[in-house]
């Protein structure tokens, strides 16, 4: 452990204990992930007026831009450790495969058929995500995207970028989607050291995700990659080594973020006796790969992704550039204006879409006053939240006092010029605490 870091994490250890006198594993096993509006509230809308609602909630949103996201729920074999929603392509799932990409078509076209002012905003970027998108191939890919192309304007400023498996790229691959038009890649890197890619059930060895990844690069793509914090056995040495490989690589960006429990992955918990793991070691390695990224350049894009050069991680910061979602897919989360909408699960989803509509579980519409929290909460994911907005609509008392609280807690530090703020590891670490001191009741 070096001096510097070592002063840094006194640091963020004092700030929390500050205004806490508890045994730090105590506060640290407070965190959370933050929560949509969705679980924190019933839906209100639902059954066949829902898709109506939400093009007129998107002809009717003061956005000038908007993104898409696009679910693919399939993965050649389910990772043990994996909490995403997602389906392995056992015989019984398999043959729904070749549909899939037609299920997205036809979401296209009923979202664009009737939406001319949708049709005419500026489109940022089209994201796949899942799921293992390229489960669908690339000329599953390759009709989603000339769909969308027909009904929206996709042009040459427009970021295409997927999510994938290390295992599904190869050259040619990588290639035809350039063709296509993607240009930006994250890859489920997990780890390179090969003990620990084996625990998880990774077949490839590190070495050979490396060398696609610098062909990526080398072929123009931008290309980040994850930090997972509580992987078995995965040590700071573990850490330290992979972001210098991946760096050297070329990686513009890494998601830092800790191994989550649920009932989809509890079993991998239990086989390898991590149910209860050292909360206190597993702060110190998300500080510490924070640290990390930031020695090597790399600066937070939002609260929880290290970039640099040409990445901008443009879906996940929409929202900072107050830019609308439409999402395709079962489960997927969209959102125009103050109204969101989800999609249902993958059956359910299926069903709907063979019956004509897009397969909506349901929707609800922000209040006046979750519509103003909704700003305040982009400002803290962003990373950098301005104090502006806060004073405007907390008022300039209660602003500067949550302000002054995140400060002496060490979830925030002013910038150097004095004009903004940047949150820190344990601002990341603490998010939905964050979001949860904005005094909701001020309000009004």
């Amino acid at each position: 452990m070096t001096t510097d870091f070592k002063t840094r994490l006194e640091q963020q250890e004092a700030g929390l204990r500050r205004f806490d006198d508890r045994p730090l594993p105590e506060i640290l096993r407070e965190r959370a992930m933050p929560r949509p509006l969705w679980a924190r509230r019933p839906m209100t809308s639902s059954g066949s007026e829902l898709l109506n609602e939400v093009k007129a909630a998107a002809a009717l949103s003061p956005a000038e831009a908007f993104c898409i996201y696009a679910h693919v729920p399939y993965c050649r074999t389910r990772c043990g450790y994996c909490d995403c929603y997602s389906f392995p392509l056992t015989p019984s799932r398999a043959p729904e495969l070749a549909d899939y990409p037609g299920y997205l078509e036809q979401e296209v076209c009923l979202w664009g058929r009737d939406n001319p002012t949708l049709r005419k905003k500026r489109l940022s970027t089209v994201h796949f995500g899942g799921g293992t998108p390229l489960t669908i191939g690339v000329d599953g890919l390759c009709r989603v995207v000339d769909r969308i192309r027909e009904y929206f304007k996709l042009n040459e400023s427009t970021e295409l970028a997927l999510e994938s498996t290390s295992s599904d790229l190869n050259e040619k691959v990588l290639d035809d989607l350039m063709q296509i038009g993607f240009t930006r890649l994250h890859v489920g890197t997990q780890t390179l050291c090969d003990p620990i890619r084996r625990a998880i059930g990774r077949r490839e060895p590190g070495k050979q995700v490396l060398e696609k990844i610098r062909y990526a690069v080398e072929s123009g793509w931008t290309v980040s990659t994850d930090i997972i914090i509580g992987l078995p056995h995965y040590q700071e040495e573990d850490i330290l080594a992979d972001v210098a490989e991946l760096t050297a690589a070329g990686v513009e960006g890494f998601s830092i973020y800790e191994l989550v429990r649920s009932p989809r992955n509890r079993a991998f918990f239990e086989h390898h006796g991590i149910l209860d793991p050292d909360i206190t070691a597993m702060w110190r390695q998300y500080q510490y790969a924070f640290w990390l990224a930031e020695k090597h350049g790399f600066r937070l894009k939002i609260y929880n992704h290290m970039a640099k050069g040409r990445d901008d991680n443009r879906y996940f910061t929409s929202p900072s550039r107050g830019e609308d979602l439409l999402s395709f897919g079962t489960i997927a989360d969209g959102y125009f204006g103050d109204f969101l909408y989800r999609h249902a699960e993958l059956d359910e989803y299926r069903a709907g879409i063979v019956n004509g509509n897009p397969g909506l579980l349901g929707g609800l519409k922000r209040t006046d006053a979750e519509s103003l929290y909704a700003r305040l909460e982009r400002e803290v994911r962003s990373g950098h939240p301005l104090p502006e907005p806060f004073v405007s609509i907390l008022g300039p008392e209660s602003a500067l006092s949550l302000f002054q609280r995140w400060i002496a807690k060490g979830f925030l530090r002013v910038t150097d010029d004095g004009e903004s703020t940047q949150l820190l590891a344990n601002g990341s670490w603490f998010i939905q605490q964050m979001l949860d001191d904005i005094p909701i009741n001020a309000i009004k």
